[in-house]
């Protein structure tokens, strides 16, 4: 059982890829281990070219921890629904730790907003206000509610 833990520095349930631009986020990798050392190797799994690490092999002495930045490419590309699958590894390719987060592209759209003039608010002959009707709709596939 490995003593490796991976979290995101900025606690961001999601990423958000600019198309076109290369985006840059930091995670944490923590030893927990009193008296061991770790050679420690970064993979993003997921998307598998969509990005680099910086710096991408270190070790870790016992109850330290190091700072990584993964820059995700200009071009990558991201479906709906995208996730990120990030893993340290050790020098025998076994998955030491390994982090999932949410992936959206930020050209994308999560909703759809529909906005329509209904009918002027009258006082007498006079127009004193109007009534808008909106309506939001969840293209997202993911289950629960959909928060604005």
């Amino acid at each position: 059982m490995s003593n490796l833990i991976i979290e995101c520095a900025d606690r961001s349930v999601r990423w958000y890829l600019t198309p076109g631009q290369a985006s840059r986020y930091e995670v944490l990798v923590i030893n927990k281990s009193g008296d061991e050392s770790v050679d420690c190797t970064m993979a993003l799994d997921d998307p598998a070219e969509g990005g680099t690490f910086e710096p991408s092999t270190f070790t870790l002495r016992p109850r330290d921890r190091k700072t990584v930045g993964l820059i995700f490419k200009a071009d990558t590309q991201v479906p709906r629904e995208q996730v990120a699958l990030l893993s340290v590894r050790d020098a025998d390719g076994i998955v030491l730790a390994s982090l999932e987060r949410g992936l959206i592209s930020a050209g994308g759209t999560d909703c759809t907003i529909a906005l329509a003039w209904k009918e002027p608010i009258m006082d007498g002959d006079d127009v004193r206000g109007f009534v808008v009707s909106c309506s939001i709709k969840s293209l997202s596939a993911s289950t629960g509610p959909f928060v604005l």
